[in-house]
């Protein structure tokens, strides 16, 4: 099957749940795709193995999924805390 295919088996289904979609309102298939992402990378499931399910052929495509998990991303941040301000008053 190619995403044509599985996205016209998503709009039958969505259609028979008595759901309307319009243009870009997240609840196609990417969002779907989208979804099941960043939730496995969340859940802590290694990039390799996302872009395995999601069907990617490079693991590098499924990096934009480490971005939609602002919990671990947060741990990423610098810490600023004890650094010195020069030339004014933090603001």
């Amino acid at each position: 099957m190619d995403a044509w295919s599985i996205g016209d088996i998503c709009d039958r289904y969505r259609k028979r749940a008595g759901f309307s979609r319009e243009a870009f309102d997240g609840k196609g298939f990417h969002s779907l795709r989208r979804a099941l992402g960043k939730n496995m990378t969340t859940a802590g499931v290694a990039l390799t193995s996302t872009a395995q399910v999601l069907g990617d052929i490079d693991f590098n495509s499924a990096k934009k999924y480490i971005s939609l998990d602002s919990e671990h991303l947060a741990e990423c941040a610098l810490d600023f805390s004890g650094i010195e301000l020069l030339g004014g008053e933090a603001r």
